[in-house]
């Protein structure tokens, strides 16, 4: 009778144990699974990612190039401002001398 609970007391033991490894097998199963996902999703962020970076470089450039034109539209822009001021100041001179002759020739008439 002693052998026969030991034997029935082991094979108790022994299905639990079956059972605790089934079950754990499945959530390990189940695990792999979610990893295997996780392993994806970062996969894709990583290409979404190099993407953005790949974007970002084209932008600075392009920001670059903006900047390096809105520089050289304003040199333009004060040089041209230079030239008209400079050729403002000349036809102002030369109205002057005009004047000043017209006022003479008046005074001398």
């Amino acid at each position: 009778n002693s052998k026969t609970d030991q034997s029935d007391i082991m094979k108790e033991i022994l299905e639990s144990t079956q059972e605790e490894l089934s079950s754990t097998q499945e959530e390990l199963e189940f695990i792999k699974e979610q990893l295997e996902k996780a392993k994806y999703v970062i996969h894709k962020q990583q290409r979404v990612f190099i993407t953005c970076q790949k974007e970002i470089f084209l932008l600075k450039h392009d920001l670059i190039q903006i900047k390096k034109f809105v520089k050289d539209m304003i040199s333009k822009f004060l040089d041209e401002f230079r030239n008209t001021s400079s050729t403002i100041k000349k036809k102002s001179i030369s109205l002057k001398d005009i004047s000043r002759q017209i006022v003479a020739k008046q005074n001398f008439e």
